[in-house]
This record gives structure tokens, sequence and C-alpha cells, in this order.
């Protein structure tokens, strides 16, 4: 029955595409003949109308999202609905988020709920964060943890001879997720180190991100890798993926983790420039952390999840089985700390059903603010949503400083897009400063209490079509040493005035490429 429903649906693509195909033929050949361009004129406007009502009858999709398809079909007739059939239908259909959530509960009951229970039930508990913890716990099952122990690596300089360091200390396994990989020193030596370890007996496992990687980097390195008995795998491979609207879901998560006790939880990708190694980015400035204790079994919770779901179709039965046991064998809670620090791991799909995500716990920690909000990240694309919570806080008198680059990466929008954001804000008090450099460091403080700190952005990407995660954490400690860090790079950064910036949003080069960037920044 599977298979006759995915023929039946891949045939009416095929029809519609040779269809496209025989009108654009048709236009070729007869465009002198009227009756002929009637018709299709006729055609095209038809299907541009029927596919215009699927999209804005479609309740798997943001109104955004529905509002940029439509224009962009309507603008680019015959061809807008031929890229629509190829990338904007949803690939990872209900069955797909139901086989996850099966997996994932395969996964849960080495989780351990003593202390959520107990949370959750409490009176201490401010009601309104308190709920961040419940809704998280109710919609994704992810348990909230005590023990855990947080150390803010400082510096670029500092990330690469924490990971070589964490590598050399593992007993056990290694797990590392990555997005992106690109040739250079750093992953040069950070192999040697894991082929060394491979040597040793250690169980490593590296997944990276096929898209975010797409030639960066020299494929022989995987070769090598494989050689050497490290397992090597992609994040929702290529092949035939390539074509279909599944390539828009890449993982943006960077982890490395070892023994199930310690854990990496970086903004940096596998990349010189990271590490401050790089000579075209030395203006580069991530913030990355080392956490040891309880939660960092949820985060290897995720990563075995992830290693399953792209590894199980090259596999027969047994040895998907002989899989599931390998993973289960090593998510044993080992609390290595007695510092508490309360913390959950909050996940992030394309599920547009799974209505519950970071989006929402950001929203929650906005409108819940008493005295602060502090917002670093690189890419500033707020939903309607944010926007409103924050405008509330000001009208509020809550302090609210945000801190994006004041120059680009490789994409050319990041400055105008920003800018045309947190103009909005301006308006209402905001503090707005941008980093004389690139700043990649994604976190929220709140109220110098609590910290939601990970691989997302505060985009739409990150909010709707990434595989992301973050960790929220309740701590005055923590929140004193990330805040350590955001007022020594506010000492290299520079006051945004609203003059400026909407002087340099008036100018119609930016105006042109922002109208263009509105439209289409939902798809981006």
């Amino acid at each position: 029955m599977k298979n006759t429903w995915k023929t039946f649906i891949n045939s009416i693509i095929t029809l519609f595409l040779a269809l496209i195909i025989i009108v654009i033929s048709l236009l070729i050949t007869y465009a002198s003949n009227t009756i002929v361009l009637l018709c299709i004129i006729f055609f095209t406007l038809s299907l541009n109308i029927s596919f215009g009502i699927f999209i804005l009858n479609s309740k798997n999709r943001l109104v955004e999202t529905r509002a940029s398809w439509i224009f962009f079909i309507s603008s680019v007739p015959l061809i807008g609905v031929l890229i629509f059939l190829i990338f904007g239908t949803k690939s990872f259909k209900n069955k797909k988020w139901e086989e996850n959530d099966l997996l994932e509960k395969k996964f849960l009951k080495y989780e351990n709920y003593e202390f959520t229970n107990k949370l959750i039930n409490s009176k201490n508990i401010d009601d309104e964060i308190g709920m961040v913890f419940n809704c998280i716990y109710l919609n994704q099952l992810k348990p909230v943890y005590e023990f855990n122990k947080y150390e803010v690596i400082k510096s670029n300089e500092m990330i690469f001879s924490e990971y070589i360091n964490l590598i050399r200390s593992a007993k056990k396994h290694i797990h590392l997720q990555v997005y992106l990989i690109k040739d250079g020193v750093f992953i040069f030596l950070l192999i040697s180190e894991l082929i060394k370890k491979a040597k040793e007996g250690i169980k490593i496992r590296f997944l990276y991100d096929w898209v975010g990687s797409f030639k960066k980097f020299n494929r022989k390195y995987l070769t090598v890798m494989k050689k050497n008995n490290i397992e090597v795998a992609q994040f929702n491979p290529s092949g035939i993926n390539m074509f279909k609207g599944s390539t828009n879901y890449r993982s943006h998560k960077k982890t490395l983790i070892v023994d199930n006790t310690t854990a990496l939880y970086t903004s940096a990708n596998i990349s010189d420039e990271y590490i401050a190694l790089s000579t075209k980015d030395n203006y580069w400035r991530d913030l990355n952390i080392k956490i040891h204790g309880e939660i960092v079994n949820s985060l290897n919770i995720n990563f075995c999840i992830d290693w399953y779901d792209f590894t199980k179709n090259s596999l027969s039965d047994i040895n998907k089985k002989k899989l599931i046991n390998s993973l289960n064998e090593i998510l044993i809670i080992d609390t290595n700390t007695n510092e508490k620090n309360i913390s959950q791991l909050i996940t992030c799909t394309p599920n547009f059903d799974n209505e519950l995500s970071i989006l929402s716990t950001t929203t929650i920690l906005f409108i819940s603010a008493k005295e602060e909000i502090i917002i670093v990240t690189p890419y500033l694309v707020l939903p309607n949503e944010l926007i409103s919570a924050l405008v509330i806080a000001l009208s509020k008198k809550i302090k609210v400083k945000i801190i994006v680059p004041g120059r680009r990466d490789n994409k050319d929008f990041v400055i105008p897009m920003n800018r045309d954001c947190y103009i909005k804000l301006l308006k209402y008090g905001c503090e707005v400063y941008e980093y004389d450099g690139f700043i990649h460091s994604k976190y929220i403080i709140v109220d110098n209490k609590y910290v939601q700190i990970g691989s997302n952005n505060m985009d739409f990407r990150s909010f709707f079509i990434n595989f992301e995660n973050c960790i929220f954490i309740k701590s005055e400690s923590v929140s004193n040493s990330i805040k350590k860090i955001f007022e020594i790079d506010l000492q290299n950064t520079k006051l945004m005035e609203y003059k400026y910036v909407d002087k340099y949003l008036s100018k119609l080069r930016i105006k042109i490429l922002i109208w263009f960037l509105n439209i289409y920044k939902p798809l981006l």
C-alpha cells in the first residue's frame, strides 16, 4: 500500500512536469498562433490559481511562507510551479514524523525524570519560567536535570585545544556532529587525533550536514576516516534528496560528546575561522561552552536519534537492532559534578505540528522578563511574535540589548537584513550594537538568571526549517559567566542610532534588496 501511494504521488508530479514541458514547447513552437497562445495563457493562469489556492489552504505552513510561495509562483509562471513541486512540497510527511516520535521514545527510556517530576510539582519555581520547563517536558518529553557544570570557553583560540584535549580524554566513545566542514588546519589535525583514538579501540561516530559542507572540503578525509574504523554519516544525505524539498531541511547542530559525561557545545563549525587561524576571517567571534553532567545524556540521545535515522536505510533489520543496542549501551547517565545548574534540552524540527519549540520558549522568556533581555546572534530576522514580545518588554521599561555583526560573512544580505529587523525595535528604546567583526555567538540572557544557548540563530530558518537544539538554563552563575563575555564583546561594538540606520535603509539599492528579502526570507 505504501509503495502504491508513493508511485501515485510520483506519477502526479511527473504528469505535472510533463505538462509544463509540453506547454513551454508549444509556446515556443506556436507563439504566432493566437488561439494556441490564448490556450497556453489560460492553462498557465489556471495552474497558478490552482496551486495558489492549494498553498493558501495549506495548514502546515506559516502565513509568511504561504504568501512567499504564492508570490513566487505568480511572478514566475510555470517555472515557479516546477520549483514548488521540487522544493516546496513537504517531504517529511506525517509518517516520517510518526517514525521519528517512535524512534525518540526508544531512547527516552534512558533519560531520568526524577528531578523533572519534583521540579514541575514544586511551588518554589517561578510560574512563568516553570512554564518553559513544563511545556517542553509535556510536548517533547525532555527531562530537566539538576547536576550540571558549565565552563565558558572565552576565546576562539581556545576552542581548538578544548576539542583536542576532550578527544584525547575519551575512554569509551566519541560522538561528533557539525554543520560545516571546510579544508584547513582544523580538520586535518582533528582527524589525526580521531584516528589515534580509533586505533586505541575508541568507538567514534562523525555526523555532518552535506549541504553545509558541500564542496568545502576534500572528500578523501572521509575515506581516510572510514579506513581507520571511524564511522562517518551525512545528515539528510545527498543523492535523490538534492531534487526534493527535504534538501531545505538541514541539521545546524554542533556538538562533541565524549563518554556521555562531557560535551563541547558550540556555535563553531570545523573550519579555520572558528579557531582564529584564517587570515581572511580574523575578525570572527564565537561563544562555546564545555558541559559536564546529566544534560550531556540528553545531547547524546539527540545525536543517537539523528545517527540512527540517517544510517538505518543502509542496514539490514539485524544490523538495525545491533545499532540500537550499541547506542543504548552508551546511554548511562553519569553525574560527574556536584554543581547545580538546572538545565533542559530543547529541540526544533521542520515539523510544523510541533508547535512548542525554540520559538515558543524564546517568546515565553521575553514576555516573562522583569529587568533585562540580552540577545547575541549573527542573523536577526525575527518573526512577528518575537518583535511584539520585545516591544511589550520595552514598553514595561525592561532593558533590551542586542549585539549583531558589523561585518558580513559570506552572505551579502546580512547587514541590511539585520538592520531592517532591528530598526523596528530602535523606535521603542532598544539598544542595538554592531560588533566590529562577524559575531557568530548565539545566546539569550534574561534577568541575569536564565540563559538559552545553542545552535539556533534568531531567524526563520532556525525556528521553522532547520534541525536545531539549545539548552535552557536556570542559573545565576552561568548567566554571570556569559554576561562577562557579553560585556567584553560590548567594548568592541558601535551603538546604532535610529537616524543612521534609517538613512542607510533609505538608499535605493538597499530598499530594493530589502523588498526582495522580505518576500523570500521565509523560504531562505
